[in-house]
């Protein structure tokens, strides 16, 4: 499934601000992959949007094979009464030859209907398995692209600790040569 391309904005969606990329906005670090975690918190969105409309059109696809297969009940219940009429009525020495011709046409009528029907059901049946598989894909391809930022994030947490530890390495060793300095100078300059 392609997810397509994403529009360039100022704030990144997918809960990926720049404060989150790049840590504290005080920091001088930044980030140096801000950018394509940006980028794929943004492909994380389309991938939610894409699921979303997945969705959508399963659920639609449902209802039309929900219909469908109420259309072929409503037949076969119509069918059935009106068979029983004509059965009911045939003991009753109510039906002429004439009417038993028009019946059997009926019946094959009725019968073409039923196929119809059932034809629409099964086509129903497909679009909505398509449905379904498509849903899958798109819900796979949100949580592969999840996926993606989650290691960016770790990888993002782990350089700005990295980077505060440099940070406060080189203030220790800044204070340590100040103290140093300090105390090789002539105690009545302090």
């Amino acid at each position: 499934m392609t997810v397509p391309r994403p529009k360039p904005s100022g704030n990144a969606p997918g809960g990926v601000d720049s404060n989150a990329v790049n840590g504290p906005s005080n920091s001088a670090t930044r980030y140096p992959r801000a950018s394509v975690l940006e980028h794929r918190g943004r492909l994380v969105d389309l991938a939610k949007e894409a699921l979303a409309k997945a969705v959508g059109e399963r659920e639609a696809r449902e209802v039309a094979k929900a219909r469908a297969d109420g259309d072929v009940t409503r037949a076969e219940t119509a069918r059935a009464e009106i068979k029983a009429q004509e059965a009911a009525r045939l003991l009753r020495g109510e039906l002429r030859a004439e009417d038993l011709t028009r019946q059997a046409a009926w019946e094959n009528a009725v019968q073409a209907e039923l196929a119809e029907l059932h034809r629409k059901v099964a086509a129903a049946i497909n679009l909505l398995e398509d449905g379904v598989a498509k849903e899958r894909e798109a819900l796979s391809e949100l949580a592969n692209r999840k996926a993606d930022v989650d290691v960016l994030e770790k990888d993002r947490e782990r350089y700005l600790l990295e980077e505060r530890k440099k940070t406060e390495a080189r203030e220790e060793e800044a204070s340590a040569e100040a103290r140093a300095s300090g105390a090789h100078q002539d105690p009545r300059r302090r």
